[in-house]
């Protein structure tokens, strides 16, 4: 037990590190070796990462104005929490997920790395549900300006390309 002290909160400030490396949360979410303990590491709101690394944490997602890797891992993590959410909101993953983002704190600091630089709209549209899903278990986000123009710009072609379709 005495080890697990020591070890857990070292291999959780390797993974808050990891956040500097090109397709981190992609490797943890779709499998690599080793990743099911990082995602459950991730996972575990009340855990080492996000409890005794806190103040850490909310430094590193800071940086991702600076870091185009901390930007580009927060938004694959809410890809990932998004896609959990829609999935399985109610079973093991989807309720940990949950329960991590109604941490305002937290929630606004992952959200704010990943909106930290204006998304394309395909990057958009991935994450198009996102803000309802966490609106409804009572975690909203704030929507930048960016982002409602772009949707706003890319709705009018979307519309027009399903006309086009239903029309041939």
């Amino acid at each position: 037990m005495q080890l697990g002290k020591i070890v857990i909160p070292r291999y959780a400030m390797q993974i808050l590190s990891r956040f500097h490396e090109q397709g981190f949360i992609v490797q943890v979410y779709q499998g690599a070796d080793g990743s099911f303990e990082l995602g459950r590491l991730l996972l575990d709101a009340k855990g080492p990462l996000w409890g005794g690394l806190r103040e850490e944490v909310l430094k590193v997602l800071a940086e991702a104005n600076e870091d185009l890797n901390v930007h580009q891992n927060a938004y694959e993590m809410l890809r990932w929490f998004d896609y959990k959410l829609e999935k399985e909101a109610n079973y093991g993953e989807g309720q940990a997920i949950q329960l991590l983002l109604k941490d305002d704190v937290l929630r606004s600091a992952i959200w704010a790395a990943a909106t930290s630089r204006p998304l394309n709209p395909q990057a958009i549209g991935y994450l198009r549900g996102l803000p309802d899903r966490l609106q409804k278990i009572g975690a909203p986000v704030q929507i930048p300006e960016w982002w409602k123009r772009t949707v706003e710009e890319f709705s009018p072609a979307v519309q027009e390309s399903k006309g086009e379709e239903s029309d041939g």
